[in-house]
């Protein structure tokens, strides 16, 4: 290797072994593998090719031991004129055998890379899936199929693999000196960049290619909880590869199940922050403490990474729970909100109470209280509920008296139930003490009256907020009864009938 290396990157020709035997013989040939050459054979050598000089370069053993060689080598010159080995120049440096550490460092990705494709497929794609309402693992090989068709996983595979390689290129043009001044500008980007830039440009990339070539949406919850297990695992595949690398021999099975650790450990993280942008790029901005706590859980994760890299593990697993930790906190937080948006819609539709606005909760004990106190202070006559229609109101009502039967005597009418069926003498009224049975006669509100002009005043003004025009239902004439009168027969005509039941 070493003398076809010569040929090629230098103008010189590096005669080899095969003929120095042509040329010396075998016994010729002994001298050439142990270094030692007489005058005689450089002379044969020199006559052999036909020139006058002669570079003999020598490589020795200065004391090699695991996998770390100290080797030296010594250049000396030929000449025709003085056919004995002049020095010239020597050099020794220590070399690492890095055929070992390349092979274990290929299989550790491998397995790695497995491993990380397993957890893609199965916790991330559908296969296994954990019902909250159950509380049971399910598994779908159907999802399984369906998902390792889909072309949209190698275009995000690709991206992060294309990404990894153009960091490496990136990161070699910051690099700084060896001996480079602590608080030198590249000095202090150099770790920052090793930590920060693969994942925001595996998770950049990986968007903006699965957004322009994929055929599924990049923008659900389950593809950006992918797209982040992505991001933050595959820079762990190459930092374990370099590890590894860097090492003359394995250091066994810790390193190695301390990164598939850390595989398995990204999944929930992954998963909340994939529902945390989710619901951030819909602008459906969720509560400011789940906001900083998921800030809080990508910072985390940074610094994972970066104790990683320098070599403190038991830092990146202490931080790396606590980012479990706070991820279950998220998912306990969001299915409890989860749960008592369930029990309102339930107790909503089962009349239990009644809304005012979901997003502010109900006011159901409000209202209640308040209609008790109305009915009990004997000076109040009139009690509105005002609402948008369909907000509830009737139901509140409903719920209420159903509350208190055999305790109020309740009279009902609406004006929005038979209003065409209303005849044009106190029609709502007829229906609320006629029609339902309360023996008041037929022809006790066929009284027209001037002195129902209060009356005929009081309700244009209802009118102006009613769903419907109030005044319109009623047709009072001009007469000489007085309204309380007709009140006051009202009011007899109940006691009797109270009497009575």
């Amino acid at each position: 290797m070493l003398l076809d290396y010569i040929s090629v990157n230098t103008s010189h020709y590096a005669i080899r072994p095969h003929e120095f035997k042509q040329i010396l013989g075998e016994e010729g040939y002994v001298r050439y593998m142990t270094n030692a050459f007489s005058s005689e054979d450089y002379s044969k050598i020199l006559n052999y090719f036909g020139i006058d000089d002669l570079l003999s370069i020598s490589l020795s053993d200065n004391g090699s031991f695991d996998h770390i060689f100290y080797k030296g080598i010594t250049l000396n010159l030929i000449n025709r004129a003085n056919l004995k080995k002049v020095f010239h120049k020597y050099t020794e440096k220590f070399k690492l055998d890095k055929s070992e550490a390349f092979k274990t460092s290929l299989w550790s990705l491998l397995i790695l890379f497995l491993t990380l494709t397993f957890i893609y497929f199965t916790l991330l794609s559908g296969y296994l899936k954990y019902e909250v309402s159950n509380r049971a693992l399910k598994t779908s090989k159907k999802n399984l199929f369906r998902e390792l068709k889909s072309f949209d996983h190698l275009l995000l595979l690709a991206s992060a693999i294309i990404s990894i390689y153009a960091f490496i290129q990136l990161s070699q043009n910051i690099r700084p000196d060896i001996n480079a001044f602590k608080g030198d500008f590249l000095s202090m980007l150099w770790p920052i960049a090793q930590v920060t830039t693969p994942m925001l440009m595996v998770f950049s990339v990986g968007f903006l290619v699965r957004y322009k070539f994929s055929k599924s949406t990049t923008s659900s919850p389950e593809s950006l909880s992918r797209l982040i297990f992505i991001s933050l695992s595959f820079p762990y595949l190459y930092l374990e590869y370099h590890n590894s690398l860097s090492q003359s021999v394995t250091d066994g099975l810790y390193i190695f199940s301390i990164y598939v650790m850390i595989l398995f450990l990204l999944v929930l993280p992954s998963i909340t922050l994939g529902l945390f942008f989710y619901y951030y790029l819909r602008k459906n901005y969720q509560k400011k403490l789940l906001m900083i706590v998921e800030s809080l859980n990508f910072i985390i994760l940074i610094l994972v990474q970066y104790f990683m890299m320098t070599g403190d593990i038991n830092y990146s697993l202490v931080f790396l729970g606590s980012s479990n930790l706070i991820s279950l906190y998220y998912f306990r937080y969001r299915e409890n909100e989860k749960k008592l948006k369930i029990i309102t819609e339930n107790k909503i539709n089962n009349f239990d109470i009644t809304p005012n606005f979901i997003s502010n909760g109900t006011n159901v004990a409000t209202v209640m209280e308040d209609i008790d106190k109305f009915i009990n202070d004997l000076e109040k006559n009139v009690l509105i509920i005002s609402g948008n229609r369909g907000s509830g109101k009737t139901r509140l009502l409903e719920h209420y008296f159903k509350n208190k039967e055999n305790k109020i005597e309740l009279f009902k009418g609406s004006f929005d139930d038979q209003q065409t069926n209303y005849d044009s003498e106190f029609g709502i009224f007829k229906d609320i003490f006629i029609n339902l049975d309360y023996s008041i006669s037929n022809n006790f509100f066929n009284r027209n009256t001037s002195a129902v002009r209060g009356l005929s005043t009081a309700l244009k003004s209802v009118s102006k907020v009613a769903q419907i025009d109030v005044f319109e239902a009623f047709d009072i004439d001009d007469n000489t009864t007085n309204l309380m009168d007709l009140s006051s027969d009202l009011l007899e005509e109940l006691a009797k009938f109270g009497e009575k039941t």
